[in-house]
């Protein structure tokens, strides 16, 4: 049992904390709980609720049709070819009557370009980062303000309205949790000013790390309201027999296919939500009851456009660190009618989930070899893919890893694949920087 709550990290995190919030963390901490691996709060001032509550109550306005770019998006990008150097370099000269053809933002930028995208001007002392997780592609540091990340919970707050699911907003109770399975991640308990301190965790359900009968007792026990996670995440928590009975499945990140879906439904005994959303963007649009596979865009203070050859662009957003022109979602779309008047897509291709069999038999994801990777601030870019069954090729650029640090890395790849085989029993092949300063990595 977790008696040793550190109460100054929490309390220090959460500017309008309140001792009764001190419930839900003892319940969180409490009997069967995972090792946690941060403290997390929400940073959260007064002014920054006040603004987060308009925002919640422009989601709550109708919708009305507009043609083409909506005038307030325009404005925003004259005002940032003001005070950010990417806007200025690439449209300052540029006509924004011919929308269509102006550039695009993409993952690139963000990369290795990030400091020409943060605004000038903007105050970076609440400064966040949070790197993606790489679930989908290679990890991207995207800085974000407690005010924008607030915002998700308005998000939260409306889409559960939409489908019809009452929240329990108390000290005490478990609004939700976070359902990840990896080899490693980060893991907190904390609870949100705004939902009046009820519970959220991020917890890991690999068996390696937290033992599978002490989450299903744990589960059990704080009874959370919501579950939200990646496919990967719920499918493995069916592998694992673990049934707990939310309100609602909130699955983010990948495309989920019908056949996922109603196996959730079946299992959990509870609606299944799909929210479209990128960490650097935020929430996107959500699917509605009764309407499955169609999104429904949240907020007006993003336009989204398809390019010539269908890929989703995303221009504007409320994140002050992180404003994005025509940004590259790497998903195909295609506009249909929506509720309500609300832009809505179908996905024609997105963000699949990939899952490698390795080795020894078992199973893992791209994720798992994004953050061997990433650990090494050589490494700029990356591709990774299957060549055969058991065979993983990888193509890094790194121009200025040292030899000897090339050899480490391919041998943490090595042993990861083979499980526990020494790195030394397994076949590796490393090749030295080609001209573009890629070097491969293969292993079977």
């Amino acid at each position: 049992m977790h008696d040793d709550i550190d109460w100054e990290q929490h309390i220090s995190r959460i500017p309008r904390w309140d001792d009764a919030f001190k419930i839900s963390l003892r319940l969180l901490c409490g009997e069967h709980a995972p090792p946690w691996t941060a403290h997390v709060g929400d940073r959260r001032t007064d002014e920054d609720e006040s603004f987060v509550n308009d925002f919640g109550l422009t989601l709550r306005q109708p919708w009305e049709r507009v043609d083409g770019v909506p005038e307030h998006i325009r404005d925003w990008v004259r005002k940032r070819c003001r005070d950010t150097a990417w806007f200025r370099e690439n449209l300052v000269d540029k006509n924004l009557s011919d929308w269509e053809n102006l550039p695009m933002m993409s993952r690139e930028d963000l990369s290795l370009r990030l400091a020409r995208v943060i605004p000038e001007t903007a105050d970076l002392s609440r400064l966040i980062v949070n790197p993606t997780t790489g679930t989908t592609g290679s990890p991207l540091p995207c800085p974000n303000h407690p005010r924008a990340i607030g915002c998700y919970d308005a998000i939260f707050e409306y889409v559960m309205e939409l489908w019809g699911i009452p929240l329990r907003l108390e000290p005490g109770l478990t609004l939700a949790v976070q359902v990840c399975y990896q080899a490693s991640t980060l893991t907190y308990a904390t609870c949100h000013s705004r939902h009046k301190g009820a519970g959220f965790a991020k917890v890991n359900i690999h068996p390696s790390v937290w033992p599978t009968d002490e989450v299903r007792a744990w589960l059990n026990r704080v009874r959370p309201q919501i579950l939200t996670g990646d496919p990967w995440s719920f499918d493995r928590m069916i592998r694992l027999g673990l049934r707990p009975q939310p309100r609602a499945l909130l699955s983010t990140s990948l495309t989920l296919e019908e056949e996922q879906l109603h196996r959730w439904e079946d299992w959990f005994g509870c609606p299944v939500i799909d929210l479209y959303s990128m960490n650097e963007t935020g929430p996107l649009g959500v699917t509605l009851p009764g309407n499955p596979g169609v999104f429904h865009q949240l907020a007006r203070d993003l336009y989204l456009e398809a390019s010539a050859d269908g890929e989703l662009l995303v221009s504007g957003g409320r994140n002050p660190y992180l404003p994005l022109f025509r940004y590259r979602t790497g998903d195909r779309i295609t506009f249909v009618p929506g509720t309500g008047g609300r832009p809505a897509w179908r996905l024609i291709s997105g963000r699949t989930l990939t899952v490698w069999q390795k080795a020894d038999g078992s199973e893992t994801q791209p994720l798992e070899i994004a953050r061997i990777l990433r650990s090494y601030r050589e490494v700029i870019n990356y591709q990774v893919y299957e060549a055969r069954p058991h065979l993983l090729r990888i193509w890094l650029e790194a121009p200025a890893m040292l030899p000897e640090v090339r050899q480490e890395l391919a041998e943490r790849l090595a042993s990861f694949w083979e499980g526990n085989l020494s790195a030394g029993s397994v076949g590796r092949q490393v090749s030295y920087p080609p001209p573009k300063g890629h070097v491969r990595i293969e292993w079977e």
